[in-house]
């Protein structure tokens, strides 16, 4: 919750009180990156598996 001043209309300063509901859960920065790693770790094992090496 924040309150403020509002000095938009005539009539000068009046309080405002805004608040302020977020539409979204937190993040869990750590659960997403063990996700993220998985999958480059899913991605990377899977393009090693099929690429053949270069002999020259």
């Amino acid at each position: 919750m924040a309150v403020e001043f509002g000095n938009t209309l005539p009539g000068g300063p009046r309080k405002v009180e805004r608040r302020y509901t977020a539409p979204f859960a937190l993040a869990n920065r750590e659960e997403d990156y063990k996700i993220a790693w998985a999958f480059f770790e899913s991605r990377r094992s899977a393009t090693a598996e099929t690429s053949t090496p270069n002999r020259s």
